[in-house]
Protein backbone atom coordinates (compact mmCIF):
# COMPACT_ATOMS: atom_id res chain seq x y z
CA UNK A 1 0.00 0.00 0.00
CA UNK A 2 1.30 3.01 -1.14
CA UNK A 3 1.57 6.08 1.86
CA UNK A 4 1.26 9.57 1.01
CA UNK A 5 4.14 10.93 -1.16
CA UNK A 6 3.53 14.43 -1.67
CA UNK A 7 6.42 16.91 -2.12
CA UNK A 8 5.34 19.69 0.66
CA UNK A 9 5.03 23.47 -0.72
CA UNK A 10 7.28 25.66 0.95
CA UNK A 11 6.82 28.99 2.20
CA UNK A 12 7.86 32.40 3.06
CA UNK A 13 6.33 34.04 5.91
CA UNK A 14 5.48 37.23 6.80
CA UNK A 15 4.46 39.59 9.35
CA UNK A 16 3.74 42.69 7.65
CA UNK A 17 1.14 44.65 8.53
CA UNK A 18 0.99 45.88 4.93
CA UNK A 19 0.89 42.99 2.95
CA UNK A 20 -1.21 40.86 5.20
CA UNK A 21 -4.03 43.69 4.39
CA UNK A 22 -3.30 44.21 0.48
CA UNK A 23 -3.58 40.08 0.68
CA UNK A 24 -6.99 40.36 2.37
CA UNK A 25 -8.13 43.54 0.60
CA UNK A 26 -7.63 41.48 -2.76
CA UNK A 27 -9.26 38.62 -1.73
CA UNK A 28 -12.64 39.30 0.96
CA UNK A 29 -15.09 39.82 -1.82
CA UNK A 30 -14.18 36.51 -3.37
CA UNK A 31 -15.60 33.00 -2.69
CA UNK A 32 -13.62 30.29 -1.87
CA UNK A 33 -12.11 30.75 1.52
CA UNK A 34 -11.13 27.68 3.12
CA UNK A 35 -9.78 26.50 6.46
CA UNK A 36 -7.18 23.94 7.17
CA UNK A 37 -7.14 22.54 10.43
CA UNK A 38 -5.96 19.06 11.46
CA UNK A 39 -5.42 17.24 8.17
CA UNK A 40 -9.08 18.57 7.06
CA UNK A 41 -10.22 21.58 4.63
CA UNK A 42 -13.27 23.17 4.86
CA UNK A 43 -14.82 26.12 3.51
CA UNK A 44 -15.77 28.95 5.73
CA UNK A 45 -17.31 32.59 5.35
CA UNK A 46 -15.22 35.55 5.46
CA UNK A 47 -16.68 37.87 8.52
CA UNK A 48 -14.60 41.19 8.69
CA UNK A 49 -10.55 41.79 9.27
CA UNK A 50 -9.05 45.30 10.90
CA UNK A 51 -5.18 45.41 11.94
CA UNK A 52 -4.40 41.24 11.52
CA UNK A 53 -7.70 40.89 13.74
CA UNK A 54 -9.69 38.00 11.40
CA UNK A 55 -13.52 37.11 11.67
CA UNK A 56 -14.83 34.13 10.11
CA UNK A 57 -17.90 31.97 10.57
CA UNK A 58 -18.26 28.65 10.21
CA UNK A 59 -20.73 25.46 10.32
CA UNK A 60 -18.62 23.60 12.72
CA UNK A 61 -17.50 23.54 15.89
CA UNK A 62 -13.42 24.08 15.63
CA UNK A 63 -10.69 22.46 18.36
CA UNK A 64 -7.78 23.61 17.71
CA UNK A 65 -5.94 26.86 18.19
CA UNK A 66 -3.89 27.33 15.49
CA UNK A 67 -5.62 27.39 11.91
CA UNK A 68 -4.52 27.94 8.83
CA UNK A 69 -6.63 30.22 5.99
CA UNK A 70 -6.83 30.85 2.33
CA UNK A 71 -8.43 31.48 -0.66
CA UNK A 72 -8.76 29.60 -3.24
CA UNK A 73 -6.38 31.80 -5.83
CA UNK A 74 -3.74 31.08 -8.23
CA UNK A 75 -1.05 31.14 -5.87
CA UNK A 76 -2.23 29.39 -2.68
CA UNK A 77 -1.03 31.95 0.26
CA UNK A 78 -1.99 30.87 3.29
CA UNK A 79 -2.37 32.94 6.41
CA UNK A 80 -1.23 31.32 9.56
CA UNK A 81 -3.30 32.14 12.43
CA UNK A 82 -4.19 31.96 16.31
CA UNK A 83 -7.44 31.82 18.27
CA UNK A 84 -7.24 34.55 20.16
CA UNK A 85 -11.36 34.16 21.60
CA UNK A 86 -14.22 32.00 22.15
CA UNK A 87 -15.85 31.12 19.51
CA UNK A 88 -19.66 32.51 19.96
CA UNK A 89 -22.80 31.32 17.79
CA UNK A 90 -24.30 33.02 15.02
CA UNK A 91 -27.16 31.01 14.05
CA UNK A 92 -26.30 27.76 12.68
CA UNK A 93 -22.71 28.77 12.23
CA UNK A 94 -19.88 30.18 14.74
CA UNK A 95 -17.80 33.08 14.56
CA UNK A 96 -13.96 32.80 15.80
CA UNK A 97 -11.74 35.35 15.92
CA UNK A 98 -8.37 34.93 15.04
CA UNK A 99 -4.76 37.09 15.10
CA UNK A 100 -2.88 36.82 12.10
CA UNK A 101 0.73 35.99 12.69
CA UNK A 102 2.23 35.17 8.66
CA UNK A 103 0.85 35.68 5.64
CA UNK A 104 2.79 32.55 4.15
CA UNK A 105 3.68 32.83 0.11
CA UNK A 106 5.01 29.97 -1.86
CA UNK A 107 8.32 30.13 -2.38
CA UNK A 108 7.29 28.36 -5.81
CA UNK A 109 4.40 29.95 -7.19
CA UNK A 110 1.90 28.41 -9.65
CA UNK A 111 1.72 30.71 -12.83
CA UNK A 112 -1.28 28.67 -14.16
CA UNK A 113 -5.00 28.79 -13.24
CA UNK A 114 -6.85 25.04 -12.10
CA UNK A 115 -9.99 24.21 -13.37
CA UNK A 116 -12.59 22.08 -12.19
CA UNK A 117 -13.18 19.48 -15.06
CA UNK A 118 -17.52 18.47 -15.36
CA UNK A 119 -17.03 14.85 -15.58
CA UNK A 120 -19.50 14.74 -18.62
CA UNK A 121 -17.27 16.66 -20.76
CA UNK A 122 -13.89 15.71 -19.80
CA UNK A 123 -13.24 11.81 -18.93
CA UNK A 124 -10.39 9.78 -18.41
CA UNK A 125 -9.14 7.28 -21.17
CA UNK A 126 -6.44 4.87 -21.35
CA UNK A 127 -3.13 5.24 -19.95
CA UNK A 128 0.12 3.60 -20.67
CA UNK A 129 2.86 3.51 -18.40
CA UNK A 130 6.82 1.81 -18.45
CA UNK A 131 7.09 -1.49 -16.43
CA UNK A 132 10.74 -0.38 -15.80
CA UNK A 133 12.61 2.59 -15.19
CA UNK A 134 13.07 4.27 -18.41
CA UNK A 135 16.90 4.82 -18.59
CA UNK A 136 19.49 3.22 -19.96
CA UNK A 137 20.73 0.93 -17.39
CA UNK A 138 17.42 -0.21 -16.09
CA UNK A 139 16.10 -1.02 -20.05
CA UNK A 140 19.09 -2.76 -21.03
CA UNK A 141 19.23 -5.06 -17.73
CA UNK A 142 15.69 -6.12 -18.54
CA UNK A 143 14.21 -9.22 -20.07
CA UNK A 144 12.02 -7.53 -22.66
CA UNK A 145 15.08 -6.23 -23.94
CA UNK A 146 17.53 -9.56 -24.51
CA UNK A 147 14.27 -10.66 -26.21
CA UNK A 148 14.42 -7.60 -28.21
CA UNK A 149 17.93 -7.97 -28.89
CA UNK A 150 17.79 -11.74 -30.20
CA UNK A 151 15.21 -10.89 -32.64
CA UNK A 152 17.45 -7.99 -33.84
CA UNK A 153 20.23 -9.96 -34.32
CA UNK A 154 18.47 -12.12 -36.54
CA UNK A 155 17.66 -9.59 -38.81
CA UNK A 156 21.25 -8.78 -39.09
CA UNK A 157 22.60 -12.58 -39.69
CA UNK A 158 23.23 -11.92 -43.24
CA UNK A 159 26.25 -9.15 -42.61
CA UNK A 160 29.81 -10.93 -42.32
CA UNK A 161 29.95 -9.10 -38.71
CA UNK A 162 27.33 -7.90 -36.41
CA UNK A 163 27.30 -6.56 -32.92
CA UNK A 164 24.86 -4.62 -30.57
CA UNK A 165 27.51 -3.06 -28.28
CA UNK A 166 25.38 -1.63 -24.87
CA UNK A 167 26.05 2.04 -24.57
CA UNK A 168 29.34 3.01 -21.84
CA UNK A 169 30.64 -1.22 -22.53
CA UNK A 170 33.80 -1.57 -20.85
CA UNK A 171 35.94 -2.86 -23.37
CA UNK A 172 34.15 -1.70 -25.94
CA UNK A 173 36.35 -1.45 -29.67
CA UNK A 174 37.96 1.57 -30.72
CA UNK A 175 35.09 2.06 -33.36
CA UNK A 176 32.42 2.19 -31.01
CA UNK A 177 34.25 4.53 -28.70
CA UNK A 178 34.36 7.11 -31.38
CA UNK A 179 31.02 6.74 -32.28
CA UNK A 180 30.49 7.17 -28.67
CA UNK A 181 32.15 10.08 -27.67
CA UNK A 182 31.48 12.07 -31.23
CA UNK A 183 27.72 10.90 -30.99
CA UNK A 184 27.30 10.08 -34.53
CA UNK A 185 27.47 7.47 -37.46
CA UNK A 186 31.23 6.02 -38.10
CA UNK A 187 30.35 4.83 -41.89
CA UNK A 188 33.48 3.25 -44.07
CA UNK A 189 32.73 2.31 -47.09
CA UNK A 190 36.25 1.01 -47.88
CA UNK A 191 38.25 0.36 -44.56
CA UNK A 192 41.73 0.84 -46.39
CA UNK A 193 40.29 4.58 -46.75
CA UNK A 194 41.48 4.90 -42.79
CA UNK A 195 43.92 7.58 -43.23
CA UNK A 196 41.59 9.87 -45.23
CA UNK A 197 38.88 9.40 -41.93
CA UNK A 198 41.39 9.88 -39.73
CA UNK A 199 42.16 13.43 -41.50
CA UNK A 200 38.93 14.10 -41.96
CA UNK A 201 38.49 14.09 -38.54
CA UNK A 202 41.58 15.82 -37.17
CA UNK A 203 39.83 18.69 -35.02
CA UNK A 204 38.00 15.31 -33.14
CA UNK A 205 41.31 13.91 -32.55
CA UNK A 206 43.26 16.96 -32.04
CA UNK A 207 41.04 16.57 -28.87
CA UNK A 208 40.91 12.94 -28.43
CA UNK A 209 44.79 12.30 -29.28
CA UNK A 210 44.81 8.41 -27.42
CA UNK A 211 41.77 7.59 -29.05
CA UNK A 212 43.46 8.30 -32.57
CA UNK A 213 46.14 5.77 -32.20
CA UNK A 214 44.12 3.63 -31.49
CA UNK A 215 41.30 3.56 -33.79
CA UNK A 216 44.07 3.60 -36.46
CA UNK A 217 45.85 0.57 -35.58
CA UNK A 218 42.04 -1.08 -34.83
CA UNK A 219 41.16 0.07 -38.66
CA UNK A 220 44.36 -1.50 -40.35
CA UNK A 221 43.30 -4.65 -37.90
CA UNK A 222 40.02 -4.63 -39.46
CA UNK A 223 41.11 -4.04 -43.23
CA UNK A 224 43.04 -7.46 -42.85
CA UNK A 225 39.61 -9.19 -42.45
CA UNK A 226 36.66 -6.68 -44.00
CA UNK A 227 36.09 -4.11 -46.82
CA UNK A 228 33.56 -2.28 -45.27
CA UNK A 229 32.40 -0.87 -41.77
CA UNK A 230 29.11 1.01 -40.21
CA UNK A 231 28.40 2.16 -36.79
CA UNK A 232 25.19 3.27 -36.01
CA UNK A 233 24.25 4.19 -32.08
CA UNK A 234 20.32 3.30 -31.23
CA UNK A 235 18.50 6.61 -29.67
CA UNK A 236 15.96 5.25 -27.23
CA UNK A 237 12.70 8.15 -26.58
CA UNK A 238 10.64 7.92 -23.03
CA UNK A 239 7.30 7.72 -22.85
CA UNK A 240 7.64 11.94 -22.01
CA UNK A 241 9.89 12.78 -24.44
CA UNK A 242 13.77 12.21 -23.13
CA UNK A 243 16.23 10.57 -25.55
CA UNK A 244 19.67 9.32 -24.45
CA UNK A 245 21.08 6.38 -26.82
CA UNK A 246 20.92 2.95 -25.60
CA UNK A 247 23.32 0.82 -27.67
CA UNK A 248 25.48 0.97 -30.91
CA UNK A 249 24.92 -1.22 -34.34
CA UNK A 250 27.86 -2.66 -35.45
CA UNK A 251 27.88 -4.32 -39.39
CA UNK A 252 30.89 -5.45 -41.67
CA UNK A 253 30.59 -6.78 -45.17
CA UNK A 254 34.20 -8.69 -45.96
CA UNK A 255 34.01 -7.82 -49.65
CA UNK A 256 31.72 -5.62 -50.77
CA UNK A 257 30.45 -2.02 -49.88
CA UNK A 258 27.98 -1.32 -46.89
CA UNK A 259 25.56 1.09 -49.34
CA UNK A 260 22.88 3.56 -48.40
CA UNK A 261 20.51 1.36 -48.94
CA UNK A 262 22.11 -0.61 -45.75
CA UNK A 263 22.06 2.39 -43.96
CA UNK A 264 18.08 2.63 -44.94
CA UNK A 265 17.97 -0.92 -43.99
CA UNK A 266 19.03 -0.18 -40.73
CA UNK A 267 16.78 2.71 -39.72
CA UNK A 268 13.91 0.62 -40.01
CA UNK A 269 16.12 -2.18 -38.03
CA UNK A 270 16.22 0.53 -35.49
CA UNK A 271 12.75 1.44 -35.37
CA UNK A 272 11.69 -1.92 -35.50
CA UNK A 273 13.87 -2.64 -32.25
CA UNK A 274 12.23 0.43 -30.72
CA UNK A 275 8.28 -0.45 -31.12
CA UNK A 276 9.68 -4.11 -29.90
CA UNK A 277 11.19 -2.73 -26.54
CA UNK A 278 7.93 0.12 -26.37
CA UNK A 279 5.70 -3.14 -27.11
CA UNK A 280 7.21 -4.65 -24.33
CA UNK A 281 8.30 -2.51 -21.50
CA UNK A 282 4.87 -0.74 -21.41
CA UNK A 283 2.17 -1.65 -19.91
CA UNK A 284 -1.69 -0.07 -21.44
CA UNK A 285 -4.45 -0.06 -19.33
CA UNK A 286 -8.44 1.63 -19.45
CA UNK A 287 -8.70 3.92 -16.93
CA UNK A 288 -11.47 3.80 -14.04
CA UNK A 289 -10.88 7.24 -12.23
CA UNK A 290 -11.68 10.89 -12.92
CA UNK A 291 -10.07 14.28 -13.76
CA UNK A 292 -10.21 16.11 -10.75
CA UNK A 293 -8.72 19.86 -12.18
CA UNK A 294 -6.69 20.77 -14.78
CA UNK A 295 -4.59 22.90 -16.25
CA UNK A 296 -2.35 23.93 -19.51
CA UNK A 297 0.59 22.12 -17.73
CA UNK A 298 -0.93 19.54 -15.36
CA UNK A 299 -3.74 17.44 -14.00
CA UNK A 300 -4.38 16.14 -10.69
CA UNK A 301 -6.29 12.48 -11.39
CA UNK A 302 -8.03 10.10 -9.22
CA UNK A 303 -7.85 6.34 -10.03
CA UNK A 304 -8.73 3.28 -8.24
CA UNK A 305 -7.34 1.09 -6.61
CA UNK A 306 -6.34 -1.68 -9.27
CA UNK A 307 -3.85 1.18 -10.52
CA UNK A 308 -2.00 1.89 -7.44
CA UNK A 309 0.80 -0.69 -7.84
CA UNK A 310 1.28 0.83 -11.23
CA UNK A 311 2.05 4.03 -10.30
CA UNK A 312 4.88 5.76 -8.47
CA UNK A 313 6.73 9.32 -7.94
CA UNK A 314 8.71 9.73 -11.09
CA UNK A 315 6.96 7.15 -13.16
CA UNK A 316 6.93 8.82 -16.17
CA UNK A 317 3.55 7.99 -18.29
CA UNK A 318 1.24 8.75 -20.96
CA UNK A 319 -2.74 9.79 -20.37
CA UNK A 320 -5.49 9.78 -22.85
CA UNK A 321 -7.58 12.74 -21.76
CA UNK A 322 -11.12 12.62 -23.53
CA UNK A 323 -13.05 15.68 -24.41
CA UNK A 324 -16.59 15.17 -25.14
CA UNK A 325 -17.56 16.93 -28.67
CA UNK A 326 -13.62 18.16 -29.27
CA UNK A 327 -11.02 15.37 -28.99
CA UNK A 328 -8.92 12.61 -27.57
CA UNK A 329 -5.89 14.64 -26.57
CA UNK A 330 -2.72 12.06 -25.88
CA UNK A 331 -0.25 13.86 -23.00
CA UNK A 332 2.83 12.30 -21.81
CA UNK A 333 4.18 13.19 -18.26
CA UNK A 334 5.39 12.22 -14.71
CA UNK A 335 3.42 11.52 -11.66
CA UNK A 336 5.28 14.61 -9.40
CA UNK A 337 2.90 13.49 -5.82
CA UNK A 338 0.65 10.67 -4.89
CA UNK A 339 -1.95 11.42 -2.21
CA UNK A 340 -3.68 7.75 -1.19
CA UNK A 341 -6.97 7.59 -0.59
CA UNK A 342 -9.52 4.57 0.93
CA UNK A 343 -10.79 4.21 -2.05
CA UNK A 344 -7.96 4.80 -4.44
CA UNK A 345 -4.63 6.84 -4.94
CA UNK A 346 -4.85 10.63 -6.54
CA UNK A 347 -1.95 11.62 -8.72
CA UNK A 348 -0.21 14.65 -9.44
CA UNK A 349 0.96 14.76 -13.42
CA UNK A 350 2.71 17.54 -15.03
CA UNK A 351 2.78 17.42 -18.79
CA UNK A 352 6.38 16.62 -20.72
CA UNK A 353 4.96 15.76 -23.99
CA UNK A 354 1.75 15.76 -26.44
CA UNK A 355 1.20 14.93 -30.20
CA UNK A 356 0.12 18.58 -30.22
CA UNK A 357 3.29 20.00 -29.08
CA UNK A 358 3.85 23.54 -28.56
CA UNK A 359 0.38 24.04 -29.33
CA UNK A 360 -1.12 22.01 -26.56
CA UNK A 361 -1.07 24.80 -24.12
CA UNK A 362 -3.33 27.19 -26.37
CA UNK A 363 -5.47 24.55 -27.57
CA UNK A 364 -6.62 23.35 -23.96
CA UNK A 365 -6.77 26.95 -22.94
CA UNK A 366 -9.30 27.46 -25.71
CA UNK A 367 -11.52 24.45 -24.63
CA UNK A 368 -11.67 25.49 -20.63
CA UNK A 369 -12.70 28.85 -22.03
CA UNK A 370 -14.99 27.27 -24.54
CA UNK A 371 -16.65 25.14 -21.70
CA UNK A 372 -16.91 28.16 -19.07
CA UNK A 373 -15.07 26.18 -16.71
CA UNK A 374 -14.57 27.67 -13.13
CA UNK A 375 -11.18 28.19 -11.40
CA UNK A 376 -10.60 25.67 -8.31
Amino acid sequence: MIGEVKKPRRYTASSSEEKISKYIEENRRRDGFHLKSMGKISPVMFVSYSKKRLEFSSPKQLHSKKLRLYWKNIYHCELDTIAIAEPRPSGEHFIYTVKIRYLLTPESQRFELRYTVPADVYKLGRITIPLVEETAVSILNSDDYQNCKKEMLQKLEYYDFFRIFPFQSAGAPSEVVFSMISNTILYLKDISQYNNFIEKNSAFFDVHKSLRSHLLNRLKTLNLRYHSLLVRPFDYVTIAGSQFTLAYFVVARSSEEITNDDILYLDRIAHDFYQSLQGSLYKVKNCQGRILNLSVTGARIFFKHEMVNCISVSSEMSVVFSIVGVADISIAGEVVYIEQKKNGVIIGFVFRKSPFGSRLGKFLHETFQNHGLSIC
